[in-house]
């Protein structure tokens, strides 16, 4: 992702990311310095401030975004 493609993502958009060849889940960003907050894995409810060390910090041009998909179910009766 380059700088101009972070300005211009609505914050909080970008969820899940490629970094370094891995899946990783975004749980903060600095617009002030373009860093992304990676953790391995959406965390549970139990994630605290304790915790803030295990977030990654990374420059946003290495990072690829993972865009969401859109799920088409089949119409009722489609199938039959």
């Amino acid at each position: 992702m380059n700088i101009v493609e972070f300005d211009n993502a609505p914050m909080g958009s970008i969820r899940y990311v490629m970094h370094e060849g891995e899946k990783k889940f975004v749980i903060s960003q600095n617009n002030i310095e373009r860093l992304f907050g990676l953790l391995p894995e959406r965390p549970d409810d139990s994630f605290s401030d304790a915790d803030a060390w295990q977030i990654e910090w990374v420059r946003c041009e290495s990072i690829t975004p993972i865009k969401p998909e859109v799920v088409q179910f089949p119409s009722p009766g489609q199938f039959d």
